[in-house]
This record gives structure tokens, C-alpha cells and sequence, in this order.
């Protein structure tokens, strides 16, 4: 893609960008190459997103992806990289659920949540807060995290911030979001038929979903 072809696609985009990956060989009930591949958030420019692109496509050659690769025979010169561009959410919480219990397989929804964008969370920097939700409603909070920091988009910067002591010993999301989020999840299994792994954001008290893939 040239420079005033993407210039041209960007400007139906709302800024801050984000460029993430979506392989041929992305996910599935036997694969995950999340944190494998790379993503790039926090994008405000034309050439900031071009270049972006190249290194998104190019982390399916990258030692870490040929490593994963080879454990599951897959051929890296098989692997076919497409590339999302889209806004990036700046929520005021963000994480992860999943619609079983990934460990049990119990049919509960288990919610990780943190202030501020996942990537701090995917990365596995920070602990977040943890709760399970039962079929009836019923959420059990298994863990009230640390969160000792957050990641934001400010003054067109990715950046990562202190959260306050009063912060920390709050829940960064609500029971009752974990309710409606719960719903959603499930939803989203009976969709696809098998349970998953699902991305979420939370901006202006709006849940959004970010990614699902299987367990």
C-alpha cells in the first residue's frame, strides 16, 4: 500500500491508530499466537502507521513466531499476515474473560480487569482484579489486584502511570458490568459454538468487545 493510499483510508479512521495482526495462523482450539505476533498502539501519523505495517508483517519471521511455529509444524513460509488498522478505545478499564473457566472448564465467566488499555495486562506486568460469574448472576470476586499501574493515551503518547493507593483497593470494574459482560460472553460462545477467549474494553461506561478467539 503507498503512502496516500493508506493517507486516504486513515482519514475514515479516527486517530489514535492502532496496527494489530490477523494471520492465516492467528488462533484456533490448538493455536494461539497472541503476544507472538507484533501490535503497535498509539499511532497519530500517516508514516508512524506505514511503518507500523512492516513490522507487523514482518514479526511472522521473527525468531519468537519460527519458534512457536516449529513446535506446532506449522511452516512459517506458509503463514499469510493480513493487518488490521483500527481506532484505538482509550477505556477506562480493560481485559480479558473468558466464557469457561479456562483451567476447570466450569461454566463460569472468569473477568480480568485493570484500568486503562490491555496491553499492560496481556503482557502480564501488572495483577489485575479477577471475578467469576456464575449462570444465575452471581459474581464472586476471586482477587482484588494490585494494579499498581496503567497504561493511557496522552498528549499522543503511550504511556504508563501510577495508579492511586485508593484506586488499587477498588474493583476497576463494576459487579454489575461483570454482569452485562458475562451475558455478552456467552452470547458470543453460543455464537461460535465452543468457549472463548474474549478481549474487552470499557469507554464511557460501554462495554466494547476488542477480540474472541477459542479457549
Amino acid at each position: 500500500i503507498s503512502k496516500n493510499q493508506l493517507s486516504e483510508v486513515l482519514s475514515k479512521v479516527s486517530a489514535p491508530w492502532v496496527v494489530r495482526s490477523s494471520s492465516t495462523a492467528e488462533d484456533s482450539s490448538n493455536l494461539s499466537f497472541a503476544g507472538v505476533f507484533t501490535t503497535i498502539l498509539g499511532l497519530t501519523t500517516v508514516e508512524e502507521v506505514l511503518d507500523a505495517i512492516k513490522k507487523v508483517v514482518s514479526s511472522k519471521d521473527e525468531d519468537t513466531t519460527k519458534i512457536y511455529a516449529t513446535e506446532h509444524n506449522i511452516k512459517t513460509s506458509e503463514i499469510k499476515m493480513a493487518v488490521i488498522v483500527q481506532t484505538l478505545l482509550q477505556p477506562e478499564c480493560s481485559g480479558v474473560a473468558f466464557s469457561r473457566h479456562p483451567v476447570t472448564q466450569e461454566n463460569k465467566v472468569v473477568i480480568e480487569s485493570n484500568y486503562g488499555l490491555g496491553d499492560i495486562l496481556v503482557e502480564g506486568s501488572i495483577i489485575p482484579d479477577l471475578l467469576e460469574v456464575s449462570t444465575d448472576g452471581k459474581v464472586a470476586i476471586i482477587k482484588i489486584g494490585t494494579k499498581k499501574k496503567k497504561s493511557i493515551f496522552k498528549d499522543n503518547l503511550l504511556q504508563r502511570v501510577e495508579v492511586s493507593e485508593n484506586e488499587r483497593q477498588q474493583l476497576s470494574f463494576s459487579e454489575k458490568m461483570a454482569r452485562d459482560l458475562a451475558e455478552i460472553v456467552r452470547n458470543i460462545e453460543q455464537d461460535f459454538g465452543k468457549p472463548q477467549d474474549i478481549e474487552w474494553a470499557v469507554v464511557n461506561g460501554k462495554i466494547y468487545i476488542t477480540q474472541a478467539r477459542p479457549i
